[in-house]
């Protein structure tokens, strides 16, 4: 489990904190010719290396920049300005199946949900719940 935890929050930082706007605007306006898209899933790699720390996982790195390559390609070429909510929900559902499926095969033990359901994970679900709906309440209200 601890194995995904690593690679969501690689993930999490590879898409949302360390990819500026500017980043962005570029791969959609020149999708693969931008030279931004390969930055993007060259740095999903290097962080799922780093944070899995161990120099077996590098096949596994290369097959998580591989099929984030693709999955951000073909969101790329198929959303529109109608769809791009739809597609950014598809994109990231891809990318944690990717993840789940790599954190299973990596760790040679198949995850069941009752892992999802621990006393800990619970408490983590109760925290950023608390954090996120209280948050949008109180900036709503602002």
């Amino acid at each position: 489990m601890i194995t995904l935890i690593k690679l969501l929050l690689a993930h999490l930082l590879g898409d949302f904190v360390l990819q500026p706007n500017c980043w962005v605007r570029e791969k959609e306006r020149l999708k693969a010719r931008s030279p931004k898209i390969y930055y993007h899933v060259l740095l999903h790699g290097a962080l799922s290396f780093l944070f899995i720390g161990q120099l077996k996982f590098w096949i596994w790195a290369l097959i998580i920049t591989f099929t984030h390559l693709i999955i951000d390609l073909s969101k790329l070429y198929f959303q529109k300005e109608s769809n791009k909510r739809t597609w950014f929900w598809i994109d990231q559902l891809l990318h944690i199946l990717v993840l789940i499926i790599v954190s299973c095969f990596w760790g040679n033990k198949p995850i069941g949900l009752s892992v999802f359901w621990s006393a800990n994970n619970i408490l983590l679900y109760t925290c950023i719940l608390l954090q996120k709906a209280p948050a949008a309440y109180f900036i709503k209200v602002m």
